[in-house]
């Protein structure tokens, strides 16, 4: 995949599953140019720490990489926490047509600006840590960019370790609809049609999609626990 190629932020149609927790934070290098400032870590919805705040919190004090993380116990960690699915779509809306309007303009600053309101929110979402990494990189702001990319990396290949796409029974497992476009983007799969299933047993989405070498296939997410959360609340 092309890690300079800037990756569409706004994914027209989908509804984000909000949460509520995450530092607003950019790591720094002192011996790279540099854009980095942060926030007081906000450990949130919970009195005890997670592993998601954990993670966050050892960032901050710069005692842990990307390398060093525990990508799939980050990813359960914040869906078992801080997924609660109350925020409205109108902050992810808001945050994306802020990030168009100033890409577009070419306020780099600005576009900047609106990636880290979103990420400050999930830390999780695999496509805003590669726009991330590609605009710092543009800035040349490597030691900012190289964090982001190692992150998404990180969280890109604890999604796709959890099975292949090529069957309902071997579907990608997923505990948001941002790590079903990130496995898309990732791959450069143009989306064609999708829906979703409930066979009573398992919850899953299939999506038609054309490869980069023009070929047609299906690629399943297993969304049940995402199903079976919103079930819950709703």
């Amino acid at each position: 995949m092309n890690l300079k190629k800037i990756i569409p932020f706004l994914l027209i149609g989908v509804l984000v599953l909000l949460s509520a927790c995450g530092p607003k934070f950019l790591p720094g290098d002192e011996e790279t140019a540099s854009n980095t400032e942060s926030a007081d870590y906000d450990a949130g919805a919970t009195t005890e720490a997670t592993y998601y705040d954990q993670v966050l919190a050892d960032i901050l004090d710069e005692t842990i990489t990307p390398l060093d993380i525990d990508y799939d116990n980050f990813r359960r960690s914040f869906f078992e926490n801080y997924r609660d699915f109350e925020y409205d779509v109108d902050q992810y809306t808001a945050y994306t047509t802020e990030f168009d309007a100033a890409y577009i303009g070419g306020d780099t600053e600005g576009a900047l600006d609106a990636l880290n309101k979103w990420i400050a929110i999930d830390f999780t979402d695999t496509d805003t840590h590669w726009a991330l990494g590609n605009l710092y990189y543009e800035q040349e702001y490597i030691a900012d960019a190289e964090f982001h990319w190692d992150f998404a990396q990180g969280l890109i290949d604890s999604i796709l370790a959890t099975g292949d796409g090529e069957s309902i029974d071997t579907a990608y497992h997923v505990l948001s609809p941002h790590d079903e476009f990130a496995v898309l983007n990732y791959f450069e799969y143009e989306e064609i049609e999708a829906d979703t299933v409930d066979d009573g047993y398992v919850v899953y989405d299939w999506v038609d999609v054309k490869t980069t070498d023009g070929d047609e296939k299906t690629v399943y997410f297993n969304v049940t626990e995402v199903a079976d959360r919103l079930a819950e609340l709703y």
